[in-house]
């Protein structure tokens, strides 16, 4: 390598053909430019014209010049030209290069193996060799073999970050074997991190350094470039609340954009997160109507693409519609003894409660029959009959072709159930008091049958 200050020339060789530019310019000088070519004219067109010889015209001087520099620049691209590069590191034995490819880096992924690439590439101009390492994924557990730079080049480009934690602590076990090249010991080391530090970093970096005896150049992303996480968001009675969080250290104000995406993935709607100075955590809340929100599917980061950027939303996030009829309205002035109060209360902030209250549920009406077949359209994924007696046919075969489609029926009992517990039962009801009179038949206490190890009652028999 040649090197003119900041500029250096990986294959300076090529610049001997500079010194023939002094030929190209006396063979463009003696060389006269080509005739042009013009359709004959009319004869009229010729009359008058000066039919003396002339010599052809010179190439002008700003074409030869334009010509030479075009020539000179050709000669300089063929001798790969690099602005200021990187000096050899550390006795300049080829390169130890650790790379951290887990869910965080994903994010800057580009720019890490930008890097890696140019310390490749530098070891490739010297010929030297190098050993690439990752902490993610099988490689990880492989110790660390020397390679030549266009195979650690193409190892390189095959690199993918994976969505899962990186294990340092394996890698740096890896450095620790037995069966580590002694030639490894020659390299300077490079940790090319995530920017994220963990209780495994220390002892990744005491196994380079005990491994190769040398000082570890650490290249890695700034505070923040590094990737916001998104928490499991809480479900409310008004949406969801999400919760975005990230490193410490990060001094400017940022926002950010989090998507809400459907299973196809539609965008439903997009939520800014706003981070003030120093601000690591922040939550904001998403209101969607009910529709949209049991679509939802995934929320991530707009313009990060990282597996912690991005959270997978299942059946629990979803806002389930419950239904509810009972048989008596809510009395003027006195909630607390309607048959509803506390379920209302108890569902409102898990589901869409749906209320339902016919007018006389043990006549056979056309309203009551309406009104129940019109609940039961709402996509229910519960129905509750709060203390309700005799439906109507029509209701009843409503009801139970409902359960049989897949529908989830709850009955709270009550004097109206207990007159008329002939349908929509799972078991048949016993009528009538029960009589807890009488003399003791037995002579000693007497304990409950023991419960099964695996039963959450396990040890009440005691």
């Amino acid at each position: 390598m040649l090197a003119l200050g900041p500029l250096a020339f990986a294959t300076p060789w090529i610049l001997l053909a500079l010194t023939s530019l002094p030929l190209i310019w006396w063979l463009l000088r003696v060389t006269p430019p080509a005739p042009k070519r013009i359709k004959f004219p009319a004869i009229q067109l010729l009359m008058g014209l000066d039919a003396r010889e002339e010599s052809p015209a010179k190439m002008p001087l700003w074409l030869l010049v334009l010509r030479l520099c075009l020539a000179a620049l050709i000669i300089l691209a063929l001798a790969t030209p690099l602005w200021r590069p990187a000096p050899n590191a550390q006795g300049a034995n080829g390169f130890l290069i650790v790379i951290d490819n887990d869910w965080s880096a994903a994010a800057n992924w580009t720019s890490l193996t930008r890097e890696a690439q140019a310390l490749i590439e530098q070891a490739k101009r010297a010929n030297q060799p190098v050993a690439l390492l990752t902490t993610t994924g099988p490689n990880a557990k492989r110790a660390p073999q020397l390679q030549t730079a266009g195979d650690a080049l193409a190892k390189l480009r095959a690199l993918t970050p994976f969505a899962l934690p990186a294990n340092r602590a394996t890698t740096a076990l890896a450095l620790e074997a037995e069966n580590t090249l002694p030639a490894v010991a020659a390299l300077s080391p490079v940790w090319i991190s995530n920017g994220l530090e963990d209780w495994q970093a220390q002892s990744l970096a005491t196994a380079l350094v005990e491994t190769t005896g040398k000082d570890i150049t650490l290249i890695r992303p700034s505070p923040a470039q590094t990737p916001v996480l998104i928490l499991p968001p809480t479900a409310g009675s008004e949406g969801l609340d999400v919760t975005a969080r990230r490193v410490e250290g990060v001094t400017t104000p940022a926002t950010y954009v989090v998507r809400a995406r459907a299973e196809n993935g539609a965008v439903l709607a997009t939520l800014e997160v706003p981070f003030g100075a120093g601000e690591v955590e922040h939550i904001e809340s998403l209101s969607l109507p009910l529709e949209l929100r049991n679509r939802l599917t995934r929320l991530d980061i707009e313009s990060m693409p990282s597996a912690g950027s991005t959270f997978l939303l299942d059946q629990r996030w979803k806002r389930r519609t419950v239904g509810i009829i009972t048989a008596s309205r809510e009395k003027e002035g006195q909630p607390l003894l309607s048959d509803v109060y506390y379920l209302e209360r108890a569902l409102q902030p898990f589901a869409e409660i749906l209320r339902s209250t016919p007018l006389n549920t043990e006549a056979t009406t056309d309203g009551v029959q309406s009104e129940i077949a019109t609940l039961l359209k709402q996509n229910l994924s519960v129905l509750i009959l709060s203390d309700v007696g005799q439906l109507s046919q029509g209701d009843t075969d409503a009801i139970s072709q409902w359960v049989k489609a897949g529908g989830f029926l709850v009955r709270f009992a009550g004097p109206r159930l207990a007159a008329n517990s002939e349908t929509l039962m799972p078991v048949i009801l016993r009528n009538g008091n029960r009589s807890l009179e009488g003399a003791l038949s037995w002579t000693t206490p007497q304990t409950l049958a023991p419960f099964d190890e695996k039963s959450p009652f396990y040890g009440l028999s005691q």
